[in-house]
């Protein structure tokens, strides 16, 4: 069903009127490029979204989705234009009106929730201030005491653990589900009448991601807000949407009632959307479903070389890539207090072995991983990383000499490579993507100016991005694309160790599908070990052979994937597992067919 003939009726939500309070109708989105050419990114694209229902808008990267949303508030990027249609909200043309008039409708009207907490927040302003700023900005507050104190519950009710505390902090101080919570805050401070929330839980663990979800439907019943939902988790949309609508390269190609799209999808692209979306009712692909072996209560992995819950058999250390022990990191907080963000954490991990830390935001997971890389200073313990101790050449405690320490640790880097959770701030945007890929290459002086342009060529291949692709910079790609080309750039280098920060949280699951059969793919051909940073269960018993659980900065369970995700020892694991959204209304089963098509992977 294409969306220039289908027929969106204005039908009531679940508690509004006749008129919907959102109305797009013909909507055509172009963007121009540096060559002058105008490139479609939405065409002819139609929905309503009526008082005190969830829209969900579904679709691959690139697919127009977040684009569409764009153009209601008016943000479009540069060189991006609306072109035809109309765009109705409580019965005016939003594109009749001025960036003054339409300024008026953000925040009391309509409350955006941004996909990236990075680029949307501020770094030199306070958390608390920055809340308050759209209270006061709308006379939602009377004066600065009371915006700070409302700021303050805001942010206790989107999720964020001691808020008090949060609001004096600043946005490189919290993990990116907590910036993304602030986020969350800012967009409901004003009770607005719609919420256009673009990925909004992306980057959020399932606990909180329920907290949250939870939070935007009690709006919806109490005081009958309208929320339009982009999002690439299909769970998400089963548990929480009225209504689904699925785009494909610009356009609608089929929309109804959640439960109808979902379980009984009419269009072949969405039942290649469905057939690539993991689930934990799913049996694991791709490197779990080949590898763990033999897993049990105490943490025994695929080598037999556990010990228990919260060891990971760090006693073995000439056994394992890597291997941690007594890991403790603290942060200061304001007032002189400590956050202990590592308590005593200890795992390995085995050549050629994927091991998933999951947890939370906040448990502490992405901190871990970034002391594996060396990228911060451990406060206590060991990390042995191919042999070499990181802990002595990165920290207070180093004992080799600064410029030996210096040259192992480059050695080291070569080795050990990251991909990041975010593909907007990891990537110079006045780079091309083809020096992207190739500046680990040029860093570490790996070939000559020939063997790296056909290197790039190849990894560029390897994450199914066209040639072209090449010469465009990061603002000309969609987060999916961006995200390929950090995978990539990680590569390059051929390392022994890939930590993955969420590396598929901005992915479609299409993509997600490709991106975790390509990783499977390159452990299986390289031997090439993982440390799996996510709050996504399904992607890890995906992807996985053993799982380590962290809450509070503890590890309280490891074992095999399998074990753990279908037999949890500890209440926390069965909490986080208990929240995975879509186990309250799952998909029935689809059928997809040989005549699928348009989706990669």
């Amino acid at each position: 069903m294409s969306s220039k003939d289908a027929s969106f009726p204005a039908s009531p939500g679940p508690a509004g009127p006749d008129e919907p309070l959102l109305e797009i109708l013909g909507l055509d989105v172009a963007y121009r490029s540096r060559n002058g050419t105008s490139r479609p990114a939405v065409r002819g694209a139609s929905l309503t979204v009526a008082p005190g229902e969830v829209v969900a808008v579904v679709g691959e990267s690139g697919s127009g989705k977040s684009t569409t949303a764009h153009a209601v508030l008016g943000l479009l990027p540069y060189g991006g234009r609306v072109t035809g249609g109309t765009i109705r909200f409580a019965g005016r043309d939003l594109l009749t009106l001025g960036e003054k008039e339409l300024d008026a409708v953000r925040g009391p009207g309509i409350g955006f929730i941004p996909q990236d907490p990075n680029v949307s927040l501020n770094p030199v302003q306070r958390i608390g201030h920055q809340v308050a700023e759209a209270l006061r900005v709308h006379g939602m507050a009377v004066d600065a005491r009371a915006a700070h104190a409302r700021a303050v519950e805001l942010l206790g009710e989107a999720g964020l653990p001691a808020p008090h505390i949060r609001a004096r902090q600043y946005p490189h101080e919290l993990s990116g589900g907590m910036r993304q919570r602030v986020l969350i805050a800012i967009a409901l401070a004003c009770r607005p009448r719609l919420v256009i929330a673009d990925e909004p839980t992306s980057a959020l663990d399932v606990t909180v991601q329920r907290r949250i979800l939870d939070h935007l439907e009690a709006l919806t019943q109490e005081h009958g807000t309208a929320v339009l939902l982009i999002t690439h988790d299909l769970g998400v949309a089963a548990d929480r949407a009225d209504r689904v609508v699925v785009m494909s390269d610009g356009e609608v190609v089929e929309h109804g009632a959640a439960d109808r799209v979902l379980s009984a999808p009419e269009h072949p692209y969405t039942r290649a959307l469905l057939a690539a979306a993991p689930g934990l009712d799913d049996l694991p692909r791709g490197v779990g479903g080949g590898g763990g072996g033999g897993g049990n209560e105490s943490g025994r992995g695929s080598n037999g070389s556990g010990r228990g819950s919260g060891d990971g058999g760090a006693d073995r250390p000439t056994a394992q890539l890597v291997s941690v022990a007594g890991l403790v990191k603290e942060f200061p907080l304001p007032g002189g207090d400590q956050l202990r963000a590592v308590d005593d954490v200890a795992f390995h991990i085995a050549p050629g072995e994927t091991l998933a830390l999951v947890g939370e935001s906040g448990s502490g997971k992405s901190t871990t991983a970034r002391l594996v890389l060396g990228l911060e200073h451990s406060t206590d313990g060991r990390i042995d990383v191919a042999g070499t101790r990181l802990t002595d050449l990165a920290g207070p405690g180093r004992r080799r000499p600064r410029r030996a320490a210096r040259t192992e640790l480059r050695a080291l880097r070569r080795r050990v490579q990251i991909v990041s959770q975010n593909p907007y701030a990891s990537l110079d945007p006045r780079f091309r993507v083809a020096d992207i890929v190739a500046e680990p290459l040029r860093a570490f002086g790996i070939g000559n100016r020939r063997e790296r342009r056909d290197r790039v060529a190849e990894l560029l291949d390897q994450v199914a991005l066209p040639p072209d692709l090449a010469d465009r910079r990061p603002g000309e790609l969609s987060g999916g694309q961006r995200q390929r080309v950090a995978i990539a750039r990680a590569l390059a280098p051929g390392p022994d160790l890939v930590v993955c920060d969420e590396p598929t949280s901005a992915l479609d699951v299409a993509v997600q599908a490709q991106i975790l059969d390509l990783l499977a793919g390159l452990q299986r051909d390289l031997g090439v070990a993982i440390l799996f940073i996510s709050h996504d269960l399904a992607v890890v018993r995906r992807i996985a052979h053993r799982v380590a659980v962290m809450r509070a900065g503890r590890i309280v369970e490891t074992g095999d994937v399998e074990r753990v995700l279908t037999d949890p020892r500890h209440d926390y694991t069965r909490d986080l597992i208990d929240a995975v959204p879509g186990r309250r209304r799952r998909p029935g089963p689809v059928e997809t067919g040989a005549e699928v098509v348009g989706v990669p992977g």
